[in-house]
């Protein structure tokens, strides 16, 4: 009887954790990229993390609230750039 009852809880509580997945505004909901230029800056500004040995980004750069990629506050990507 207890055994069905942990089965019983675990799949409800990973349902519910399923669900969860697809609320708007949850990082796993978006899975495309959005178009050239066209992304949506968040509200966090994220230094230049740019150095000559890893690359990184050489300016500061947003994550965009529609797809999760790196962009300028104007939207254009954000490209990160190899060692030189």
């Amino acid at each position: 009887m207890k055994q069905s009852f942990k089965k019983r809880l675990g799949a409800a509580l990973l349902a519910v954790s399923m669900l969860f997945m697809l609320l708007p505004g949850t990082s796993f909901a978006a899975t495309t990229p959005c178009p050239v230029g066209q992304h949506k800056p968040g509200g966090t500004k994220y230094p230049a993390d740019w150095n000559y040995v890893t690359g990184g980004y050489e300016y500061d750069y947003y994550e965009c609230t529609v797809c999760g990629q790196y962009c300028h506050d104007d939207g254009v990507d954000a490209q990160h750039v190899g060692p030189l």
